[in-house]
């Protein structure tokens, strides 16, 4: 799980990277990112890892909107599952991707 975890660490630094050099220092979010990170049905666990993990701009980066299929790998506790699923709406699908051969490394604590 350490792999997994490191892997997704990385992904997201260098998203959140990108993101800063091309938005400069402060990413305007849309109102639908707004929304699904005020969302009332968020955990309060998600709400405290927001800081450091910064899924208003990686939203942003990514292009997550209303409508769309995303595929989530490795979805953990599923913390971005659920910010993928208020974002792309009724109309939109998420799929929560775990390979099998990762069963093997998963923790109680994948959140």
């Amino acid at each position: 799980m350490k792999r997994a975890r490191l892997f997704g660490a990385m992904c997201v630094v260098l998203a959140l990277g990108s993101t800063a050099a091309a938005a400069g220092p402060e990413v305007p979010f849309p109102w639908l990112i707004k929304s699904a990170l005020a969302d009332a049905a968020r955990p309060d666990a998600d709400r405290q890892r927001d800081g450091p993990r910064h899924p208003g701009e990686l939203m942003v980066f990514a292009g997550v909107k209303r409508g769309q299929k995303i595929a989530d790998f490795i979805p953990g506790g599923g913390y971005f599952t659920r910010i993928f699923a208020k974002i792309v709406g009724p109309r939109g699908r998420v799929y929560a991707v775990f390979p099998d051969f990762l069963a093997k490394f998963q923790t109680k604590d994948v959140a």
